[in-house]
């Protein structure tokens, strides 16, 4: 809706403005000053952080019992639990009343009245528990809310921040918590589908990749949630999961430097994907249509697998160090902090590819227990099969060395319809995704229904 402040500026040239937003990233602040046309406008920008809030996240399986266990702990105390639809939330409540829990539920389907009664008795404290979508909490004038729980992820990192600010605003200790499955990833990459406008959809996809990120961070959470907004803290937290139980770091200044050189003397007009292919010294289209294996740190990465390399950018971005730009095809760019590492010599530590495959092997573990089993489309099944055979063929290697037969299980229970949706299927990385998505995706298209 900010998109429309244009017509303000438009009817209202002669009148002075200021805009005020909680949750806004360097891009959408600079696209509200642009619409509202501010020349050179003052920027006053305080800090996201809320040290208070211990940021946890959960798996996404046995979600009830462990909120009905966070419930009893702050038993009389206020907490909020922020589900996707309506019906979530009203059966949310009725598990919750059954065990003598004080709940109700809250969304844009009940009458105003009933709106505003469930919500002047939130902040009377004569109920305990409210379970809402979205629509609860703008405006809410409460600050000793203990706890806010995310029962499905949200979209992104701004509605998350700004739902688990409505926490601890009377400065005292409060907890949020997230659980997160590829479940909720996947009904998020269809709302996003909707989506007719292709950039805006595009720029979303990559919000839900960041928001992703954050749920499977090996480093500390909160650096993670105040780098999207562009604040570099000089310490991890202390107050999140990941640093009560802390990983194994390496000295990655030379890895950052190798990278950040790279993207230095590309202009700050690379991706991420072909960040690694310079780093890697791999020849792909876009290395070779720019020229880019000219410059003197293509291949001085040669010794660091692909994937590897894809977490040290990911860990960089988080740090602040690198920046993804929405609104220039998401190239990176170097914020201060990547400055700081790439001329001055400042130190980077980076978590260990240890400690990474062994939280990944943790996540995997805990992802096929958490999913339920999907249906899988015979007809789509047998379609991917025979794809799979014709590829095999054409390359000149075993069937497998494509997809496994429970990747393509997989594939034709999640049915993914956009490459980032691909990406959530078992045993598909950056390089399958890259060779095989469009095809098997359209597919999918002719075989999924």
């Amino acid at each position: 809706m900010y998109r429309r402040l244009s017509e303000l500026k438009r009817r209202f040239p002669g009148v002075p403005v200021i805009a005020l937003t909680a949750t806004a990233d360097r891009s959408v602040r600079s696209d509200i000053a642009a619409l509202l046309g501010l020349d050179n406008p003052e920027l006053f920008l305080g800090s996201f952080d809320r040290p208070n809030i211990r940021l946890s996240v959960l798996p996404g399986k046995e979600r009830f019992e462990q909120i009905l266990h966070m419930v009893l702990r702050y038993r009389d105390e206020s907490g909020i639990v922020y589900c996707s639809s309506r019906k979530a939330c009203e059966q949310l409540e009725k598990k919750l009343r059954a065990k003598g829990v004080s709940a109700r539920a809250y969304h844009a389907g009940l009458d105003a009245e009933t709106r505003r009664t469930i919500q002047s008795d939130f902040i009377r404290d004569e109920i305990q528990v409210i379970t809402a979508t979205i629509a609860f909490g703008m405006g809410i004038d409460k600050p000793d809310v203990r706890f806010v729980i995310h029962y499905n992820m949200p979209g992104n990192l701004e509605s998350y921040y700004q739902e688990i600010g409505r926490a601890g605003r009377d400065a005292e200790d409060a907890e949020a918590v997230l659980f997160y499955s590829y479940r909720d990833i996947q009904q998020q990459l269809n709302f996003i589908a909707r989506i007719e406008h292709d950039d805006y959809r595009n720029i979303q996809e990559a919000k839900l990749k960041r928001m992703q990120e954050y749920a499977e961070s090996h480093v500390c959470r909160r650096r993670v949630l105040l780098s999207y907004f562009n604040e570099i803290p000089e310490h991890d937290c202390g107050n999140c999961d990941v640093c009560s139980n802390p990983p194994e770091y390496i000295d990655g200044t030379i890895i950052a430097q190798k990278a950040l050189s790279a993207v230095k003397r590309c202009r700050e007009a690379i991706s991420a994907g072909t960040l690694v292919d310079i780093l890697r010294g791999n020849m792909s289209r876009e290395v070779e249509n720019r020229g880019l294996n000219r410059i003197p740190t293509f291949g001085v990465g040669r010794d660091v697998s692909p994937a590897a390399w894809q977490q040290y950018i990911q860990q960089l971005i988080h740090l602040g160090a690198l920046e993804p730009d929405y609104r220039d095809r998401f190239t990176l760019k170097i914020p201060e902090q990547g400055s700081r590492i790439l001329f001055k010599n400042q130190k980077v530590k980076l978590v260990s590819m240890d400690t990474i495959s062994r939280r990944r092997e943790q996540q995997e573990n805990l992802r096929l227990h958490s999913d339920t089993e999907q249906d899988v489309n015979p007809a789509l099944l047998e379609a991917l099969k025979k794809l799979r055979r014709r590829l095999a063929e054409e390359s000149g290697v075993p069937p497998y060395i494509v997809f496994s037969d429970a990747s393509l299980k997989d594939m034709a229970a999640r049915k993914p319809l956009n490459e980032l949706a691909f990406r959530m299927v078992k045993g598909v990385g950056d390089h399958k995704a890259e060779l095989y998505s469009g095809i098997f995706i359209q597919c999918i298209r002719e075989y999924g229904d």
